[in-house]
């Protein structure tokens, strides 16, 4: 699942969830408690919601000299971050 690392399947295994079904199921308020606006992020995963643009799995982002690949993982944190901005 994007945004599911080798570390967070490890602290959502821990507490007991190893499905999206047992993700969409845990009481979402504990999973934001636990991990912040990612909880909501992992929540809305488990129910099959997500509102984000489809994009490929390594999104460019060019400029003049560099590029820049962005990890899925990232993704969804930095839209975030820009609509708190806006």
């Amino acid at each position: 699942m994007c945004g599911v690392g080798k570390k967070m399947k490890e602290h959502l295994n821990r507490m007991g969830m190893y499905t999206c079904g047992q993700l969409g199921r845990y009481p979402v308020d504990l999973l934001v408690r636990r991990f912040g606006l990612i909880g909501r992020y992992l929540h809305n995963m488990g129910l099959g919601i997500d509102e984000s643009p489809v994009m490929p799995a390594d999104y460019e982002v060019r400029s003049s000299r560099w590029v820049t690949v962005i990890p899925c993982e990232e993704i969804h944190t930095i839209i975030q971050k820009l609509k708190r901005t806006f």
